[in-house]
């Protein structure tokens, strides 16, 4: 019966993990209208800058220098790729992702080659016990993470401005540009408003 307990419980801290990645798909897709398909290899960019630089600067540097590298790189694909073809329809636009995908898990693997890196967590191979149930502590520190960062997002997208206004734009972006919400600030406009609406409307 412990067995079975124990399975479970683990089972649930990672399946933390995976509503994690869900919910990065689905905010993404909900605030933009494309399927991100780089958001993978974005994750193991973050992954690889933490384990490069964890000797270096310890554990915990390298996880803020490793979240603002993914975050950067994800900005300048948006910036860079996204924004010049928004016009168009949602199977290029998620064809594009996925070039940008293979391109970045390429370069990586390519820097990585036969090594096996660790990025030095600092929990490393320990074991949370209780009451007879055994579960890695790094997936009760990945489960308790999700939690927060799932109350969080819940909270900063219905109480915030901010969420309000992506909530809207999601909805009808056409209605919300004319209520006064700037697109253009909220996410990237869809493809679908932009054909409709002429670019003036859409950043106003």
């Amino acid at each position: 019966m412990n067995q079975f307990v124990t399975l479970l419980v683990g089972g649930l801290f990672l399946g933390a993990i995976y509503a994690l990645v869900a919910i990065g798909f689905v905010t993404i897709f909900r605030a933009t209208g494309v399927i991100n398909f780089a958001q993978g290899s974005l994750l193991l960019l973050g992954a690889y800058v933490i384990g490069r630089l964890d000797g270096s600067i310890g554990f915990w540097p390298a996880v803020l220098v490793g979240i603002a590298a993914a975050a950067l790189v994800a900005a300048l694909v948006d910036v860079l790729l996204i924004r010049r073809v928004r016009g168009a329809d949602l199977g290029t636009l998620a064809i594009l992702t996925l070039a940008v995908d293979i391109l970045l898990l390429t370069e990586l693997t390519h820097a990585i080659g036969t090594d096996v890196i660790n990025i030095g967590a600092p929990w490393g191979d320990d074991v949370v016990e209780l009451a007879g149930i055994r579960v890695a502590e790094s997936r009760v520190i990945a489960g308790g993470v999700a939690l927060v960062i799932v109350a969080a997002l819940a909270a900063a997208v219905k109480l915030t401005d901010w969420g309000v206004a992506m909530r809207s734009a999601a909805e009808d972006g056409e209605t919300a540009s004319l209520m006064g919400i700037r697109l253009n600030r909220v996410a990237p406009v869809r493809g679908r408003w932009r054909a409709r609406w002429p670019r003036s409307a859409a950043c106003s």
